[in-house]
């Protein structure tokens, strides 16, 4: 019999996967090669990731380090399990593509086409297109979720999805929901003749024919872009110069704001190590979505490179 792992031995396996798992996201979503691939990740460590360990987090493991290390743990735990299941998503994912008058559109790049490219018309027939897509794309996604809950139902012992989450976060996600559902429904007057104005004024239709296409372009604020300062997305960063913060030279933040065509248009900040390598990747469109991007993400670069490093790492 293995000698159990100590609290320290822990918690460095899962800095280290932790480690591992967002490189390989970060090298994705940039388009780059991994230095380790996604579905090599867990290599050698399917020992590792066993209930038995989880109980010992629980044993020997106390207050929030607990909380953290016990979720850090089971989150690796679910991804080991699905990862075969969103290997296959993912490759049928990746070259599944909307055909709308002579354009090939991906479906990583509906958000982008939408927002910058896209006519009402063209937004209309896109959402044809993909219903086709969607109902073959359905298994897929489907087996994914039902092997994630059915772990977590089954093997980890909550009572759904919405019960893990609500545990991870320490938050009542039902009554928050049911709180902005009452929220929502008691402010309609204010904001919905408002909306109602905007569709018609904006795409000549009632705001109930919009579909979701629709909502993708007119919250990116195209129509506003003629007032958007007209530079490049590097040279928009002069502006925290008022505040003497120079974006370019602050230690552990890397901006990654270049145009690469094979970089995720979904905009992310990545985490590798806090607050020594924080990753804020963007690939600009222009306009205003830009600059509401690039504030967003640097919200969390920022925090994490200012979070102190005397800081246990669990807390970190």
């Amino acid at each position: 019999m293995s000698t159990p792992l100590s609290l320290t031995e822990l918690e460095n396996i899962l800095y280290h996967l932790n480690y591992r798992s967002t490189l390989a996201a970060l090298s994705i979503w940039m388009g780059k090669k991994a230095p380790v691939a996604p579905h090599q990740v867990y290599e050698g460590f399917e020992g590792f990731l066993t209930l038995e360990n989880l109980e010992r987090i629980d044993k020997i493991a106390e207050g929030e380090i607990s909380h953290r290390l016990r979720h850090t743990f089971i989150d690796h735990y679910l991804q080991q399990r699905v990862l075969p299941y969103e290997t296959e998503m993912r490759t049928w994912m990746r070259g599944a593509a909307a055909h709308v008058e002579g354009e090939k559109i991906y479906i990583r790049e509906i958000i982008p086409w939408c927002q910058k490219k896209s006519t009402r018309q063209k937004r209309l027939l896109l959402q044809k297109e993909t219903i086709a897509l969607s109902r073959f794309l359905k298994p897929f996604v489907f087996q994914y979720w039902d092997m994630a809950i059915e772990l977590l139902t089954d093997s980890l012992g909550f009572r759904d999805y919405v019960d893990y989450c609500s545990r991870k976060k320490g938050i009542d996600y039902e009554f928050f929901y049911n709180f902005l559902k009452n929220l929502l429904d008691q402010t309609s007057s204010i904001y919905t003749e408002a909306m109602k104005m905007w569709s018609r004024k904006r795409f000549g239709v009632d705001m109930d024919e919009l579909t979701r296409f629709d909502a993708i372009n007119i919250l990116a604020l195209g129509e506003f872009d003629t007032l958007c300062p007209r530079k490049e997305i590097n040279q928009l960063l002069e502006f925290f110069r008022y505040w003497n913060v120079n974006l370019t030279n602050i230690p552990g933040l890397h901006l990654e704001l270049d145009t690469n065509k094979d970089k995720s248009a979904q905009a992310i900040c990545f985490v590798l190590g806090i607050p020594d390598e924080i990753y804020v990747l963007m690939r600009p469109q222009g306009g205003w979505v830009d600059l509401e991007t690039l504030w967003h993400e640097l919200g969390h670069g920022l925090s994490a490179v200012h979070t102190p490093p005397t800081l246990p790492v669990v807390l970190r």
